[in-house]
């Protein structure tokens, strides 16, 4: 068993003397270790792997979530390693940080040199809202 992180698979086929290769991110989750924070950083590690950072190295600084505004309303943007599938994304949002539901709509989902970044805007209104991106493992 692998342990788990994002792993390149690639695929060869020949036929006569040529040779065809295509690629694949892979995602392996352990789930018995998926909330764990062995580097101490405050993230688990299903997100950390989920969003590209290594879990084996302290780097909360460089988590690659961005608040934006959207006239009034808060959008969440991310980022992370475009063709890795496995994962799954959701944005939520709250008016009180205790019941959350899915927020949207889902302003643009993009993908250059290798980054996937997804911008999402609060669906609700109100004076409060508070959005956050949970990362749950397939």
């Amino acid at each position: 068993t692998a342990p788990a992180g994002v792993y390149r698979l690639e695929l060869e086929r020949y036929t006569g003397n040529e040779v065809a290769t295509q690629s694949f991110a892979l995602f392996v989750s352990d789930p018995a270790a998926d909330a764990s924070d062995a580097d101490g950083d405050g993230l688990p590690q299903l997100l950390e792997l989920a969003l590209g950072l290594d879990p084996a190295v302290a780097d909360a600084g460089a988590l690659p979530v961005a608040l934006e505004w959207d006239n009034a309303t808060p959008v969440l943007a991310f980022y992370r390693p475009a063709g890795v599938t496995g994962p799954v994304f959701t944005v939520q949002e709250s008016a009180d940080l205790v019941s959350w539901q899915p927020a949207g709509p889902v302003l643009s989902d993009t993908v250059e040199n290798g980054v996937r970044t997804v911008r999402v805007r609060a669906a609700g209104g109100g004076s409060r809202r508070f959005l956050r991106l949970r990362v749950t493992a397939p």
